[in-house]
């Protein structure tokens, strides 16, 4: 008997540390959001706005369970959680290449039928300026609150004790949430660069400027042309 309560504090441990409690309340924030999508009573958005309660979801969930738990138990700096580029500018570069392979690749699938029926996901948003308004304020506090999760506390969270490996684990993470839409496997590639971004920028900050500006650009060209 006192092996196994030997054994149960060995992972109960193990489970407590920093690494797996990032790993874990990641993990949980994808749970919590896939389930307040399940379940209507949470929607605040009705009807034809239904689909922004996607994006209200992940503005919450990416950040307040990753946050929360940074407060109340691991206590890291924000500054260790990606909040601030370096003052260096030598990943200036890299933004500036991911950035013109975002618009290109917006302005090319712009003309896919299955892009141009699925963005901009609100439909209201095709033919109303506030509606288009709404829906992209939105989309820019979900990308925040995901790039957050993905590039900022995942990422860094777990770069002293995975290093760059860590690019690996919040890939994973960053490519399921892409599940159902027409850049999923795309989003591999994206999730890679963006990582990348974020390492040499020494924040998630720049990437989630790069990751919205490609997003509103492809809602444009999908309206415009």
């Amino acid at each position: 008997m006192n092996d196994v309560f030997k054994k149960i504090r060995e992972y109960l441990v193990f489970l407590l540390q920093k690494e797996s409690m990032i790993i874990v309340s990641s993990i949980l924030s994808v749970v919590l959001y896939d389930l307040s999508l399940q379940n209507r009573w949470f929607y605040i958005f009705k009807g034809e706005e239904a689909t922004l309660n996607v994006f209200l979801s992940g503005a919450l969930w990416f950040f307040a369970v990753p946050f929360s738990i940074n407060f109340f138990y691991l206590h890291l700096p924000t500054s260790e959680l990606g909040f601030k580029p370096k003052r260096e500018t030598g990943w200036v570069k890299w933004f500036l290449l991911f950035l013109t392979i975002g618009i290109l690749w917006a302005l090319w699938v712009s003309r896919n039928p299955v892009y141009r029926n699925y963005y901009p996901a609100l439909r209201a948003a095709r033919t109303d300026a506030l509606a288009l308004l709404k829906y992209e304020t939105l989309v820019a506090l979900n990308m925040f609150s995901w790039e957050f999760l993905c590039r900022g506390y995942l990422l860094f969270g777990l770069q002293k004790k995975f290093g760059k490996y860590a690019l690996l684990i919040q890939l994973v993470i960053f490519t399921l949430l892409h599940r159902g839409k027409p850049e999923y496997l795309l989003s591999i590639l994206g999730g890679l660069g963006m990582g990348i971004l974020a390492l040499e920028a020494g924040s998630f900050i720049p990437v989630f400027l790069l990751h919205f500006g490609t997003a509103v650009l492809l809602d444009f060209f999908c309206l415009a042309f």
